[in-house]
């Protein structure tokens, strides 16, 4: 993956400066990308920027597999221990997830969809039994 780095330094009046990094990048299919993150930190080196969010990324994808398949900031709980459960078992089914996309070599999008595609069929296949009764 080729990377060229630019690094920008934006400062606005009464705003706190900021660095910004742009990065372009060489997708698997040929194409080009360009990635930005601001940095608050201006200290820090273009280099030490991309590593350090290159090791905050999984942390990142995995708050938005629990936001967006493990459902977890939508249950209607009031209680803690309510929501001690829910958090549990939903970390319980993250990890049951975890375990089958190790085996099936799936992203756990792809997972998601392939469970909803399976759930719909045998849907489907119990109305067409309905139908016919």
């Amino acid at each position: 993956m080729g990377r060229r780095n630019n690094l920008h330094r934006l400062a606005q009046r009464n705003a706190f400066p900021v660095k910004l990094v742009r990065q372009i990048y060489e997708n698997k299919d040929g194409s080009t990308g360009i990635f930005y993150l601001a940095w608050s930190d201006t200290t820090m080196t273009c280099e030490l920027i991309l590593t350090t969010y290159q090791k905050q990324w999984p942390v990142d994808v995995f708050h938005k597999f629990l936001k967006q398949n493990a459902v977890l900031e939508k249950a209607p709980v009031h209680r803690v221990v309510t929501q001690n459960k829910h958090v549990f078992a939903v970390l319980h089914a993250v990890f049951k997830l975890e375990c089958l996309k190790m085996n099936q070599h799936f992203s756990h999008f792809a997972l998601r969809a392939h469970l909803y595609l399976k759930a719909i069929r045998v849907v489907f296949n119990e109305l067409q039994v309905l139908k016919a009764a």
